[in-house]
């Protein structure tokens, strides 16, 4: 006998076979052990045998297309060449109900079968087989009549097990009023449910609304005389009316939720179309798959389930052949695959997935409902861009950008929407629904929101939840100096306007000519240096109704931005979209020499010139794009800012941009509206302001020319072109040149030049100032007499000093002039970093991950380190840098309070650490206990606790809470102190 177990191996289980080769030695022992006592039973020689060879492998076989396109095999008599076991046992049962249910049943008549429906629940055991075999008289075969092959079948009448006021309602009336018994169906005589590690079958009858079916009626006379009047020939046959529409199942899912008291929940299958789920395994399904059980795991594991349950049923087969000795004389149970015996039935991925999602779509409006009643004080708002990335595409094109999760302060998902972009505007209706809900619900005002970039957003949800303005004015209560700005006196003081008399709107070619003719005339009689002129442009974008951009139409306006004669900024709007080609007088202003500024203004040019095709005389247009114009300043640090941006840092205004202004499409409107007269004079406008602003900073990206270098030029010494962007506009000194010869091969190449160690050489190598060293001129430029230009980076040596980095090589052979040092002294705190997205608890995770680890050494030096920020909090300044201004001292910091915050991870995790650097796991357990704070109180209470209960000493404790971070965090509170608390904690 071959072992049934090794053959319900899946064949792409290989792997496994090293894992159960242990228990197939076990069993194979087991089987030689019978097979010993069989022979020692069976004294005469045994009949001629032929040995079973079960090689079929068994697959999950229950898919989507199969619930949805077949019937089980075994009950579909279209497909079924033979009558399966469990067909003429379904068959046998649903003609005993027909006639114990009917209506010419004797009153005197034994109905035993409903006797045993309601003494099992409504159940007939697995087990009454041979029972209801034997009252029924089916003929089986001898091979036949084994428990295994028959499985339980759940009987589902609730007008027979309840009452007449338990009548399945129609699904498309409501009603039960008018609902009666339509009978059993013939050809189809149960629907089998998978279970975890089982199968059953349901077993009832349809029922059909007489109102519903005379309704039909109805319709198809209305129909046949319609017909009729119109001399259009129609017939209709009784199979030509839609029978679904009044007749229906006692388990159609739209009738189960109409029945009273619940009773529908008493069905105990999730039915699909031709197949059903067992509601304890539907169940499971949500835990395991929020833990991230992927469907095809779960399906594995089913018929892991399965397949073992069968083979346990093998073996008792076996045992009971041994102990009666028939174990030549009665075969051994069919394969479990056989379709006409045991017919074994295993769900796959894709269909426990289709059943997942049918399942949650029946239930969607009453989880909608759940998720509202729950209230939220405070809101964490997060961005993820993988899930729209692998799961929402279309012809390999992103339908989204980001999937925008919410949830309140204990960790509950309170909303979540697509967006297509990461304009606020998208996220302001299901915002607006928000609101409406805590309103209706008479939930908690919004106090506070924690967002991934702080900056950006502020203004945005401060605008959006009036409840946010109210907790703003009850935070800036709490400052004490004076010294925070009114969050409604910065939005009424610093928002950009423009007035209506500032706008002038354009349309005809000749209003347009006669327009621009002045414009000259009133540009040439100023400075070449300021015939300026701010240039922006819109035009259509169509949009999808999700909201994401389809196409664009042609630029449909040009804004022209300039001071007249009074000096006073006005915006000119040309409506250009009827026009086929610019007006000439434009066309010549455009290119006659005028410097046209704006936020990437060379797009604009480039899209007018292909719009209105004139792309080679647009190649002339002089322009500045206000992005790298700043960057050239040090004013930004990215070239590719946005206006807005720009607007805030120069100008210390606040610049709205409405997403539904500027992508829409409305520019090409016979009219255009007041909003979009707002937005684009705005434009136009703060382009022009922002360049006078930026025109009078020095452009720190100009190196000395040989013309320029003149001996006694005081300079400042650069990093090299083609170095870091960042640091193009800094500067690591300043020296004066001087004249002196050397013989060629006496020149030093300084750039080059390496110590022993083979470090680059410094500046500071050469000792302190005066000293003379030869640099190229791309490391050179004029001297700015300013202390806001940043320095170039230094380091600290091993020995306390302060060295300045070398900059990257330079060109080969590179112009050089002598120079003397003057001073090095230049210094300037770098701009902090934007905050990353949310995440407070998986670094919080880490961390106690890494103070598992720590050693003794680790724990010393965390010791050492609180005492630094003893001493920091005393105001000592500790680990100086040279090119950082000193920290502040906790009596100079204020402590600033927002409703509007970001959180404690992207403090921590701005700080890359690499992953095999031998400090990572003292700082991040030392930057968690800086940041997050025991409440002292509740400390010194457990402490307390833990000593009288377990004995611990003060020194113990002190381990446990570095060893065992999870039961202190559990067991007291943590907060995130103010700035002015954690300055000395944090300063190492």
């Amino acid at each position: 006998m071959n072992s049934l177990y090794a053959n319900t191996r899946q064949p792409e289980a290989e792997a496994e076979v090293a894992q159960h080769s242990q228990d197939e030695d076990e069993r194979n022992t087991n089987q030689q052990v019978v097979e010993q006592l069989v022979e020692q039973v069976v004294e005469q020689p045994p009949p001629e045998f032929v040995e079973q060879h079960d090689s079929m492998p068994i697959f999950p076989n229950l898919d989507i297309l199969d619930d949805e396109e077949l019937v089980d095999e075994d009950l579909n008599t279209e497909k079924a060449t033979e009558r399966t076991i469990m067909r003429r046992y379904l068959e046998a049962i649903q003609k005993r109900l027909i006639h114990e249910l009917s209506d010419k049943f004797p009153i005197t008549g034994e109905t035993w079968l409903l006797d045993i429906l309601k003494s099992n629940d409504w159940w007939i055991p697995q087990h009454k087989y041979s029972f209801i075999c034997k009252k029924l008289a089916i003929q089986f075969e001898k091979e036949e009549k084994e428990v295994a092959y028959f499985r339980k079948v759940y009987v589902w009448l609730p007008d027979v097990r309840w009452g007449p006021t338990c009548m399945p309602a129609c699904g498309n009336c409501g009603s039960n009023k008018s609902v009666g018994n339509n009978g059993f169906r013939n050809n189809h005589f149960g629907r089998r449910v998978v279970a975890l590690d089982h199968d059953y079958y349901c077993v009832s009858r349809r029922y059909r609304c007489k109102n519903c079916e005379q309704k039909a009626r109805d319709a198809k006379i209305a129909i046949e005389e319609s017909a009729a009047a119109n001399n259009i020939a129609i017939q209709f046959s009784d199979e030509a009316i839609d029978k679904s529409q009044y007749t229906f199942m006692a388990w159609n899912r739209n009738t189960l939720e109409l029945y009273p008291h619940g009773i529908g929940q008493e069905l105990p299958a999730f039915l699909t179309h031709r197949s059903g789920v067992d509601r304890l395994l539907l169940d499971m399904m949500r835990p395991l798959f929020d833990k991230g059980l992927r469907p095809g795991a779960l399906a594995d594991t089913i018929l892991e389930l399965h397949a073992k349950r069968y083979h346990q049923e093998c073996l008792k087969h076996e045992w009971g052949l041994a102990k009666t000795g028939n174990v030549h004389q009665k075969p051994m149970l069919s394969e479990f695959g056989d379709k006409t015996k045991y017919n074994g039935l295993v769900p796959t991925g894709r269909y426990l997935m289709h059943v997942y999602k049918t399942f949650h779509s029946t239930i969607k409006d009453f989880l909608d409902n759940e998720v509202k009643k729950r209230g939220a004080k405070f809101i964490s708002v997060d961005a993820s861009y993988k899930e729209p990335k692998h799961l929402c595409q279309y012809h390999g094109q992103n339908l989204f950008k980001g999937l925008i999760t919410i949830t309140n302060e204990i960790g509950e998902i309170r909303m979540q929407f697509h967006v297509v972009t990461d304009d606020h505007e998208q996220f302001r209706p299901s915002l607006l629904a928000f609101l409406n809900t805590v309103k209706s619900y008479g939930q908690h005002d919004l106090e506070l929101v924690f967002t991934d970039n702080v900056h950006a957003d502020r203004h945005f949800y401060l605008d959006t939840f009036p409840s946010l303005l109210e907790a703003q004015g009850r935070l800036d209560i709490m400052v004490t100096d004076g010294t925070m700005p009114n969050e409604n006196d910065i939005n009424k003081e610093n928002t950009c306007t423009v007035d209506d008399t500032q706008i002038r709107v354009l349309s005809s070619k000749g209003a347009i000519n006669e327009f621009i003719t002045a414009l000259e005339e009133n540009i040439q009689g100023k400075p070449p240096e300021d015939r300026v002129i701010g240039l922006d442009a819109e035009w259509n974008v169509l949009t999808a109704s999700h909201g994401m951009g389809m196409r664009t139409g042609k630029l449909a306006l040009l804004i022209l931005a300039y001071k007249d004669s009074g000096g006073r900024h006005m915006a000119a709007l040309l409506r250009l979209h009827k026009l086929s080609s610019l007006p000439d007088r434009l066309l010549h202003f455009l290119v006659g020499g005028t410097k046209f500024v704006g936020n990437h203004v060379g797009g604009d040019i480039r899209r007018l010139g292909r719009d209105y095709k004139c792309e080679d005389e647009m190649k002339k247009v002089l322009i500045v794009n206000l992005g790298r114009y700043a960057r050239e300043r040090d004013v930004v640090q990215s070239g590719t800012v946005r206006l807005d941006v720009l607007v805030q840092i120069c100008l210390k205004e606040t610049m709205k941009k409405q997403a539904a202004v500027r992508v829409s499409s409305k520019w090409e409107d016979p009219s255009l509206s007041q909003d979009q007269k707002q937005y684009a004079a705005l434009d136009g406008i703060k382009s022009l302001e922002v360049y006078l602003y930026l025109r009078e900073k020095p452009d720190l990206s100009l190196r000395l020319s040989e013309k320029e270098a003149k001996v006694g030029l005081c300079v400042d010494i650069a990093p090299l072109r083609g170095g870091p962007t960042s640091m193009v506009a800094t500067r690591c000194g300043s020296a004066t040149l001087t004249e002196q010869s050397f013989r060629e091969w006496e020149v030093p190449s300084v750039p080059y030049v390496k110590k022993e160690s083979g470090e680059p050489v410094c500046l500071a190598d050469f000792g302190a100032p005066p000293f003379l060293v030869i640099l190229p001129l791309t490391m050179l430029k004029q001297h700015i007499e300013s202390d806001d230009i940043r320095t170039y980076p230094n380091m600290n040596d091993d020995t306390g000093t302060t060295r300045t980095t070398t900059p990257p090589a330079p060109p080969p052979s590179p112009r050089t002039v002598q120079h003397q040092v003057i001073n090095q002294d230049d210094t300037s705190t770098e701009e902090e970093d934007s905050t990353g997205p949310t995440g407070m608890d998986l670094l919080d995770n880490d961390a106690d991950a890494e103070a598992v680890h720590l050693s003794n050494d680790d724990v010393t030096l965390l010791r050492k380190v609180c005492l630094l920020g003893e001493e920091a909090a005393l105001g000592h300044n500790l680990l100086t840098c040279a090119h950082l201004e000193p920290a502040p001292t906790p009596d100079t910091i204020n402590d600033w309070f927002s409703a509007v915050v970001g959180d404690a991870f992207h403090v921590m995790d701005r700080a890359k650490v690499p992953m095999q650097h031998e400090a990572k796991k003292t700082y991040f357990v030392a930057l968690r206990d800086a940041i997050l704070q025991f409440d002292p109180n509740q400390l010194k209470e457990v402490k307390s606790a833990v000593k009288e209960k377990d004995g611990k000493t003060d020194n113990e404790i002190d381990a446990d809470i570095y060893f065992n971070p999870a039961f202190w965090k559990a067991c007291v509170r943590r907060r995130i102190l103010p700035p002015s608390a954690t300055k000395g904690e944090t300063q190492w």
